[in-house]
């Protein structure tokens, strides 16, 4: 036996079947810990009072048919094994018992009480395999629903990759010709949906079992400013529209940088920040400070809200249960402590009743911001010869058209495509320096454009987008005929810099004699 002890309840009128039996068990094994009962009714009370690993009941007993006892118990306590024992010397009834649920049977004989401590370890080991199928098949049936979960989140993040590209590619151009004050809040949209592409690109990651991208340094106080503009219409024109107001009290040391990744430290500022606001519902005050020791950064959110119980506390950060919490608290919190563990960092809640809540962020310490943290568009843009012929292929029209927007505006000559067999309808050798085509299209492949266009034309720079997001899905291209590939979403810089790219290469080749 592999368990400690078994319990066994046998139930037989028979004093000297019963003595039999129980003696043979005991001698068998001194894990079998082994009570007799002579009635249904005194089995029953025994059964009630201690659950029993097996029960042995006989065939016929003065007070019940064993057949009725045995279906009780199954009924009762699938649990418990339960075994039929009779001196009928009938099949039939043994037949009858293992339909009623019995999980082995003993037919009394000459000798046959010796058998039964064997026909009791069958039966245990025939429960525990069946419990261990059981096991698996749950284990495949949520790993096949994860797959399943896991190739929609795919196809899903693919999509958004592509319209997150046109929200932040048109937000950006209106930016570059507008008011100061619309150019701000043009920049709080575009800020926004860069977040959320890395949103979308972490479950492209995870999904695809990639990596995490490596952390940066993050200014901490320009991350919070961020946070603070992203709910602004939170604290600000909602609150005024409902009649109430919150003060805002800041002190963040602007030299105060944090090694993390940039998208997923502002998803939890503005968490935390959504949650406080959502514990004043009648207005209040917003704390936000920080600090540093040695080697980490502090964030301290803090609400002047009803505060929460040491139950509710306990509770925030259940994934499942978070979002119950009164007063706005958990929402999202289990996504914060996920990925704070993830960068290294660490979170603490403290609060009372009546007298608010403060979270408290710990992550790693960066002392001083790397230049490549200063911002979107600190890299230099490459300028685009005027007149660049681009061919635009994509099967998601607004993609496409944001493309073809971006480099008209350039002065390029652009035509679009919106299927792989459309773009080399329209090819021509000579007739274009550069091909931007996603690498997705229904029916022919972005792939097997490029290999068709260079085929046709050596000297064309050829440009691969994908949506899939990571490395992976573009290690697949390493091929002579790609020169350039990028990640969606593309923002107005990107697109400018591979066209920049594009056009050098091909302007390269056709110098060098290369020629349609």
């Amino acid at each position: 036996m592999n368990q400690e002890t078994c319990s066994i309840l046998v139930c037989d009128d028979n004093i000297d079947h019963l003595m039999l039996i129980k003696r043979e068990l005991e001698r068998h094994s001194p894990a079998f810990q082994v009570t007799t009962v002579t009635s249904a009714q005194v089995f029953r009370q025994e059964l009630a009072r201690a659950p029993q690993d097996v029960v042995i009941i006989d065939y016929l007993l003065r007070d019940v048919n064993g057949l009725d006892l045995l279906r009780e118990v199954t009924a009762r306590h699938p649990g418990t094994v339960a075994i039929m024992i009779t001196g009928m010397g009938n099949e039939d009834v043994a037949v009858q018992a293992m339909k009623s649920g019995a999980g082995d049977y003993v037919i009394k004989s000459t000798g046959s009480f010796a058998v039964v401590p064997l026909v009791v370890e069958r039966a245990l080991e025939r429960k525990a395999l069946l419990a261990t199928k059981t096991a698996l098949e749950g284990r495949v049936g949520r790993a096949s629903q994860l797959q399943v979960l896991g190739t929609l989140a795919l196809g899903v993040a693919h999509d958004l990759n592509g319209l997150l590209g046109v929200v932040l590619g048109r937000a950006e151009s209106l930016r570059l010709r507008a008011d100061p004050e619309s150019a701000r809040e043009l920049a709080v949209i575009e800020s926004a949906a860069r977040d959320a592409a890395v949103i979308v690109r972490r479950v492209l990651d995870f999904a695809g079992g990639r990596p995490a991208q490596p952390p940066v340094a993050v200014p901490l106080a320009d991350a919070v400013r961020d946070c603070l503009e992203f709910t602004r219409s939170r604290w600000e024109s909602d609150a005024r529209r409902r009649g109430v107001s919150y003060e805002l009290a800041l002190d963040l040391p602007d030299d105060l940088a944090i090694e993390a990744q940039p998208a997923a430290v502002r998803e939890v500022i503005t968490n935390l920040i959504a949650n406080a606001l959502e514990a004043m519902p009648e207005g209040g005050t917003l704390f936000v400070r920080a600090m540093r020791d040695e080697r980490q950064a502090h964030l301290f959110v803090q609400d002047t809200g009803a505060g929460m119980s040491r139950a509710q506390i306990d509770g925030l950060f259940d994934l499942c249960r978070g979002s119950d919490k009164p007063g706005g608290h958990g929402i999202g919190l289990a996504t914060c402590l996920a990925l704070l563990e993830e960068m290294g960092g660490s979170i603490r809640v403290e609060s009372e009743l009546d007298a608010g809540t403060t979270c408290e962020v710990v992550l790693p310490l960066r002392a001083v911001a790397s230049p490549a943290t200063a911002g979107a568009g600190a890299l230099p843009v490459a300028a685009v010869p005027a007149g660049l012929r681009v061919l635009v292929v994509d099967n998601e029209p607004r993609v496409a058209e944001l493309l073809a927007d971006v480099l008209a505006a350039e002065g390029q000559q652009v035509v679009i495509a919106f299927s792989g067999e459309e773009a080399m309808s329209k090819f021509e050798p000579g007739a274009f320096d550069v091909i931007f085509c996603d690498l997705s299209l229904p029916g022919m492949s972005g792939l097997e454009v490029a290999r068709a266009a260079r085929a046709l034309d050596p000297a064309i720079a050829t440009i691969l987008v994908t949506g899939w997001g990571g490395e992976a899905e573009l290690a697949g291209t390493a091929d002579a005929v790609i020169d350039l590939t990028a990640l969606k979403p593309l923002d107005v810089a990107s697109i400018r810099s591979l066209a920049a790219e594009g056009a050098r290469l091909a302007s390269a080749r056709r110098g060098d004699g290369v020629s349609g």
